[in-house]
C-alpha cells in the first residue's frame, strides 16, 4: 500500500516537473522565434540606399534579424521621424536633422555618430570629353539636375559648389531640382537632363569601369557633407546595427562604396 503511493506520489511529481520543463521550453523558443523574426527598420538617406542594402546583406547573414530599408530625402525622413513615423534608426545624409531630433527628444541621446562623408560630382554619360571644371564653359548643355537645395544635403553641396564657381547664377534657367539626390541621378540616367550633379558614390555603383565622364568636384568648393547616423528607438537590435556600423566591416563597405570615412 505504501509502496503503491509513493510510485503513484513519484509519478505525479515527475509530470509536474514534465510540465514545467515544457512550459520553460515553449516560452524560450517563443523568445527564439521573436528573435529571429525581429525586424530593424532604418530609414535611408536615398543617397545611401544601395550601400545600406549591402550592409543589410552582411548583418542578416546570421539570420538573427532583418533590415526593413526605407528610403527618401533626408528632410522628409525627418519630418516623418517627428511626427511619429516607427523607424529604429535615422542614416541622414547630414549631421543637421540627427541633432534637432536628438535635441527635440526624438531620438536618443548620446547615440549619433558620422557613419560617412559625402562627395559629389558633375556626371554627363557617355561624354568624350574628360570631365573637369571646364566642362560648364566647353560644354553645351540645356538641363542640369540636382537635388532639392532646401531639404538634401547633396542638393546644397551642388548649390554651393556652383556658387564657388561662378555658375548659380548663370545656370539658373537651366536648373531641375528633384526631391532628392536619387531623383536628380534618375533624370540624367534616363537622358531627361542632359548633366547632373549627383553622389559620387551614385555613378561609382553605376559604372563598371573608371569612365570619364565625371568629375569628382573639390571638397573646398561646398561644406562637408557630415552623414549622421542615430538611434530613434531603445530597441536592442537598434543598438546592435549602429554598433555594426561602426565595425571595420561596413566601414570597408561604406569606403568602397565611395564615401570617406570620418
Amino acid at each position: 500500500m505504501i509502496e503503491s503511493c509513493n510510485k503513484r506520489f513519484g509519478e505525479t511529481l515527475v509530470n509536474i516537473m514534465v510540465r514545467r520543463i515544457l512550459v520553460v521550453l515553449v516560452f524560450a523558443c517563443g523568445n527564439v522565434s521573436q528573435a529571429f523574426s525581429a525586424t530593424l527598420r532604418v530609414a535611408v538617406a536615398s543617397n545611401f540606399a544601395s550601400t545600406a542594402e549591402q550592409l543589410e546583406e552582411i548583418f542578416e547573414r546570421d539570420g538573427l534579424y532583418e533590415i526593413e530599408i526605407i528610403r527618401g530625402a533626408t528632410g522628409k525622413l525627418s519630418a516623418q521621424i517627428m511626427q511619429g513615423a516607427p523607424y529604429d534608426v535615422f542614416l541622414s545624409a547630414d549631421a543637421q536633422r540627427p541633432k534637432q531630433l536628438e535635441l527635440a527628444g526624438a531620438a536618443l541621446k548620446g547615440t549619433r555618430f558620422t557613419y560617412a562623408l559625402g562627395k559629389i560630382v558633375v556626371w554627363r554619360p557617355e561624354s568624350d570629353v574628360i570631365i573637369g571644371p571646364e566642362v560648364f564653359s566647353e560644354v553645351s548643355f540645356d538641363t542640369l539636375s540636382i537635388a532639392n537645395t532646401r531639404i538634401a544635403p547633396y542638393g546644397l553641396a551642388a548649390q554651393q559648389a556652383l556658387r564657388a564657381l561662378g555658375y548659380w547664377d548663370a545656370f539658373s534657367s537651366k536648373i531641375i531640382q528633384g526631391e532628392n539626390v536619387s531623383y536628380a541621378f534618375h533624370q540624367v540616367a534616363t537622358g531627361n537632363a542632359d548633366i547632373g550633379i549627383v553622389a559620387y558614390s551614385q555613378v561609382k555603383s553605376y559604372l563598371e569601369t573608371d569612365e570619364t565622364d565625371y568629375w569628382v568636384v573639390p571638397q573646398n568648393l561646398y561644406e562637408p557633407i557630415e552623414q549622421q547616423a542615430i538611434q530613434l528607438t531603445d530597441r536592442l537590435i537598434a543598438e546592435k546595427f549602429l554598433s555594426f556600423l561602426n565595425s571595420y566591416e561596413a566601414r570597408s563597405v561604406i569606403e568602397e562604396a565611395g564615401y570617406g570615412l570620418p
